[in-house]
């Protein structure tokens, strides 16, 4: 039980590194709130109003807040522990005979909630409340064609549809329905539709033979299929076991690779966050253990820049030129632990 709360010293510089933590969050939070909404002002029209911006950008900050948490985690870090160096409270943890080991272990400890909350929330919660804010937008704006649509090869024929709020319900639908010989026979429109066990339900659906007039028919389904709308939505919004299922079902070179892109990335973001709470430690133990606060803070930006930039750009270039994905992910990060650990035994 000691090894996982540790003693009071060690309590107290967790409480000061979990407090850092959130004001950070809070901080950073609220900034990502305020320009986001800015952003969505300049599409405010009479179909996007502003309580509509407002409502998109508290809804799709789970997703931004998901993808800086290893950034969070960094600054959170060199605030909480710098304000125990700048107090003196760090050298009196030496003097009492805490090492750097007990000491970073107890840093970490709140972060590691944090971090396992990040993870289960990638998979239970952050694509689905992203899902329906992105499409959401897209509906009220309706600004979806054609070409911005999602298209689905059925057995049947071809199912086209604008918007999905939810992975149980599409929307704006038209479904070319053709012979054995890919002859065109029907066209069927719809507002909705609702995933039923093995099939799609649309709901009052306008029915039109090729050459003849339109009818009704609310009985009308189109098949599913095993993995219903989760082969053409956009990687974000899936979780961890449905990437890992796309990625095995996938036949599609640029699809499978963008997808194995986010699922690593997902997968890989606690190592990612470890590192830079190596790095940091390295600072806060090192070189920087004698600057001000303010300059801790800026360079620990200009890190998190400069560390997500080369993720981004290395993901990038690992889609289009084949290159291991695993790899392009894990590097930066590989990096910057090496550095951090040999920064660290060099202390002792």
């Amino acid at each position: 039980m000691r090894f996982i709360l540790g003693d009071r010293l060690e309590r107290l510089i967790s409480f000061q590194v979990a407090i850092s933590l959130f004001v950070v969050f809070l901080v950073i939070g609220f900034l990502d709130f305020f320009f986001q909404l800015l952003n969505e002002l300049q599409d405010v029209d009479d179909n996007y109003s502003f309580a509509d911006a407002l409502f998109y950008s508290f809804l799709s900050m789970p997703f931004r807040l998901y993808d800086l948490l290893p950034y969070f985690c960094l600054i959170g870090m060199i605030v909480g522990l710098g304000s125990l160096v700048d107090n003196g409270e760090l050298i009196g943890a030496r003097v009492l005979g805490k090492s750097y080991f007990s000491i970073g272990l107890a840093a970490f400890r709140p972060l590691l909630i944090l971090i396992a909350i990040g993870l289960l929330s990638s998979e239970y919660y952050v694509p689905d409340i992203s899902q329906s804010a992105f499409e959401g937008k897209s509906e009220k704006k309706q600004s979806a064609d054609l070409k911005e649509g999602y298209w689905m090869n059925k057995p049947e024929g071809f199912l086209y549809f604008q918007y999905a709020p939810d992975k149980q319900k599409i929307k704006k639908i038209k479904f070319i329905e053709h012979d054995k010989n890919f002859k065109p026979l029907r066209l069927i429109e719809s507002d909705s539709a609702i995933a039923e066990i093995d099939s799609w339900r649309l709901i009052d659906p306008s029915i039109k033979f090729i050459n003849e007039g339109p009818i009704r028919d609310n009985n009308f389904r189109v098949s599913k299929g095993l993995q219903g709308i989760k082969i053409v939505l956009d990687p974000k919004y899936l979780s961890l076991s449905d990437l890992n299922q796309q990625i095995n079902s996938s036949n599609e070179g640029y699809r499978k690779r963008s997808l194995s892109l986010e699922y690593w990335k997902k997968i890989l973001q606690p190592f990612v966050t470890f590192s830079l709470l190596l790095l940091s430690l390295s600072f806060i133990f090192g070189p920087m253990r004698d600057q001000k606060s303010s300059q801790r803070i800026i360079i620990s930006l200009v890190l998190a820049f400069c560390f997500d930039l080369s993720n981004k750009l290395l993901g990038s270039i690992s889609i289009v030129s084949g290159a291991s994905i695993f790899l392009a992910v894990l590097f930066p990060a590989l990096v910057i632990s090496i550095f951090g650990l040999i920064s660290l035994k060099r202390l002792n």
